[in-house]
């Protein structure tokens, strides 16, 4: 499930979706990561904070391997990594909805109450 939270600059967006994310994370999700979106993105660099975000928060190595990947390889690694876990995603400070097309696929919708939350402007 994708949940959005968009308003103007200011009204405590981040604030509210960290207490959310820091109290629930641990509790109810295998893995969680919070990575922050810049105006001038890279896909395949987003995919890689992703995965490195998901594997320090579990204080886990992340493998060296994801560096020289292409995009293609990087979705299907979170694809095989996800495949059996509940996780929580937040991108924070999305500036473009393209992003989320882009890397959608990665994130497929298994029912288990995965969550992702997208927060922009």
């Amino acid at each position: 499930m994708v949940i959005s939270v968009w308003g103007m600059g200011g009204l405590g967006k981040t604030t509210l979706v960290t207490n959310v994310y820091n109290k629930q994370k641990a509790v109810h999700f295998d893995c969680y990561a919070w990575v922050s979106v810049s105006q001038s993105y890279q896909t395949e660099n987003l995919l890689r904070s992703i995965i490195t975000k998901f594997f320090e928060e579990k204080k886990a190595i992340t493998p060296p391997s994801i560096n020289g990947e292409n995009y293609v390889r990087l979705l299907q690694f979170l694809v095989d990594y996800l495949k059996d876990k509940r996780y929580l995603l937040v991108l924070d400070d999305v500036w473009d909805v393209k992003i989320w097309t882009e890397i959608n696929c990665a994130f497929p919708d298994r029912r288990n109450g995965s969550r992702i939350v997208i927060n922009s402007q």
